[in-house]
């Protein structure tokens, strides 16, 4: 059990560090800069760092903010599935340059995570993304014996 939690864990800090490089790639093909980012997405510097590095998931709200507004493919930041812009995305042509984000849901830490999650959930390309990495992560452990 203690070599599965391993194998778990050693997946989870690559995925994170593979989204924080896409994330970092993505803000510089924006041409953005770490605080201006920041400031566009209304957080703290330190929050884009820690999304850049791998240690923190960037919240689905700023993902679709990046989505309708730069055509950000989602599937590509998650999961790494496709291009990094969407091409003709249907949103884009009906995109507000001023649309706003809504706040992250406000409960519990706990709560929140859970809230989140199954914020997540509810994109169907990240729900496909997750399904993708249980399902491998599964196949791993029924590998281990």
């Amino acid at each position: 059990m203690k070599k599965n939690n391993e194998i778990i864990k050693k997946i989870h800090r690559k995925s994170m560090e593979d989204l924080g490089i896409r994330f970092l790639v993505f803000r510089k093909a924006i041409k953005k800069t770490r605080p201006q980012l920041a400031e566009e997405l209304k957080i703290s510097l330190a929050e884009i760092t820690a999304i850049e590095k791998g240690t923190v998931y960037p919240k689905i709200n700023y993902l679709h903010y990046l989505n309708r507004k730069y055509g950000l493919n989602i599937n590509w930041m998650v999961g790494n599935i496709g291009e990094m812009f969407v091409k003709d995305h249907p949103m884009m042509a009906a995109a507000d340059p001023d649309y706003i984000m809504r706040p992250p849901v406000k409960t519990g830490e706990s709560m929140k995570k859970i809230a989140e999650f199954l914020q997540l959930m509810q994109v169907p390309v990240i729900e496909e993304a997750i399904m993708a990495k249980l399902k491998e992560i599964k196949e791993l452990l029924q590998e281990d014996p």
